[in-house]
């Protein structure tokens, strides 16, 4: 069997507990991870969960954190629009490459406006675990998190359906349950069962 590569553009909480259930689901597989955190990246390594890291995306690397089968972005909303500038003209071939781009944003809406604008729309699919925690951060990541969560995923009207079915098999392995939406019925649903009631709370 061909090895899998992963690569994490931000390691977080999200990030941290899927790049963990990816590794308990495919031992043999590779892991890149970027995160601005050193503490972090050493711990992601020491744990084995990273097979290698960096602090930065830029011209040395942008193409290795390309050249994967999935590319999730995981940094906060602002931070994954600059991540994605940054590795854009690397990202034009993906769909030669059978990379998927994928994130773990709560809305979708706007990356997939983001998404259309930089003409990346044959490797995109929209992520959204439907799982987290009042901790934050790697250090309390853990595959477990996402046993048994829903796992939205969002595809372009562009993306191979091939794609959508490798990443909707991704998401078994890791003990979740894909559920496919359209982006906007996503961000509606979403806000009346889980954003308005916050609103409320608050």
């Amino acid at each position: 069997m061909e090895q899998m590569t992963f690569a994490f553009l931000g390691l977080g909480l999200i990030g941290g507990s899927i790049a963990k259930a990816i590794r308990a689901a495919y031992p043999g597989c590779f892991i890149r991870a970027c995160d601005t955190d050193p503490a972090t990246l050493k711990l992601a390594l020491a744990e084995g969960t990273a097979d290698e890291v960096t602090d930065h995306i830029g011209e040395d690397n942008g193409a290795a954190f390309t050249s994967c089968d999935f590319l999730f972005l995981c940094a906060p909303v602002s931070q994954n629009d600059s991540n994605l500038l940054l590795i854009r003209s690397f990202l034009l071939n993906a769909e030669e490459n059978g990379c998927i781009l994928t994130d773990v944003g709560s809305v979708k809406t706007t990356i997939h406006e983001h998404i259309e604008q930089l003409g990346l729309t044959s490797c995109f699919i929209g992520g959204h675990p439907m799982a987290g925690s009042e901790r934050i951060g790697y250090q309390n990541s853990k595959a477990s998190l996402l046993e048994n969560a829903y796992y939205i995923l969002t595809p372009t009207r562009d993306v191979p359906r091939r794609q959508l079915e490798r990443y909707a098999a991704l998401v078994k392995a890791m003990g979740a349950i894909p559920l496919i939406l359209d982006y906007r019925q996503h961000d509606y649903v979403t806000a009346a069962i889980s954003h308005l009631p916050h609103v409320i709370a608050s």
